[in-house]
Order: C-alpha cells, then sequence, then structure tokens
C-alpha cells in the first residue's frame, strides 16, 4: 500500500454524500417544477377573479365542470365558484404538479377564508381550469398522494 494514499471513505461518509447528492438534485427538479407552473397559477387567479367579477371571459379559460358550473349547470365545482364569488382576494399557497396537470391551491380571502383546489389540465394548445373545489378530490391532479 502506498504511504501517501488516503484510507478509504467510512461507509456512513458516501452515503450521506449520496444522500446530499439525491436531496439537491430533488431541490432543483421541484424548483424547476414550479417555475414551469407559475404561467398555469396565473391563469388560475385570473380565472377565479373574473368569477368574482362575473366576468364573462372567465369561460374562455375553463373547461369541463368548471365550464358547466358557469353556464349554470350545477356540478362538483359549485361551491368552489360559490366561494370565489363571495372573495375579495386570491393568494396562491401551493402547486402540485403532475404530467399535464396541475392542482393549485388558492387561499380565498373574504368573511370568511376559504381552501380552493383549481383544477388545472393541458387542452391541445393551452390550458384550462376544469375544476374548482373545496376538498381534495379523489381522481386528477388533486387527488392526495
Amino acid at each position: 500500500m502506498d504511504d501517501d494514499a488516503l484510507p478509504p471513505a467510512p461507509m456512513a461518509h458516501r452515503l450521506l454524500g449520496l444522500a446530499a447528492i439525491v436531496a439537491v438534485v430533488g431541490g432543483v427538479a421541484y424548483g424547476f417544477a414550479q417555475y414551469r407552473a407559475q404561467p398555469e397559477t396565473d391563469m388560475a387567479l385570473a380565472f377565479l377573479n373574473e368569477v368574482r367579477q362575473e366576468a364573462p371571459t372567465a369561460r374562455t379559460r375553463a373547461a369541463g365542470d368548471a365550464l358547466a358550473v358557469l353556464d349554470g349547470q350545477p356540478g362538483e365545482s359549485s361551491p368552489g365558484l360559490n366561494a370565489a364569488r363571495d372573495s375579495r382576494s386570491f393568494q396562491a399557497v401551493h402547486t402540485h404538479v403532475q404530467w399535464g396537470a396541475r392542482c393549485i391551491e388558492v387561499h380565498a380571502y373574504g368573511t370568511t377564508r376559504y381552501t380552493l383546489f383549481v383544477e388545472v389540465l393541458e387542452e391541445a394548445e393551452e390550458f384550462r381550469v376544469t375544476r374548482v373545489v373545496t376538498m381534495p378530490t379523489h381522481n386528477g391532479p388533486c387527488a392526495p398522494d
């Protein structure tokens, strides 16, 4: 054995180094996913503001259940859109990213603070709000893990 060579690192040091590398890579991936989700988050907040103001432009950002509720039909999004209409401001607090879908958790402030879960799905050319619910759903991007 060469006298100038260092002894091999203990196994614990190797495992800690590997854990640190995995944590850094995971943090970078999470940050990148949140950065990519920002336009959809902005779109979801704009949609909620348009619902609050009863603006007809909200329909262009909606699809599925959310669009049906805007058209006056009852649906799963009815309580969420009613909460949006009663609120004065909105703040996005968390975004859960899946392939082709986002679940944006939004605090709606008014006489009561509501937690809304805005489901945004990727369509052929853009993202659209498909559901606004007051509790996480059993399927889709807003389902608990």
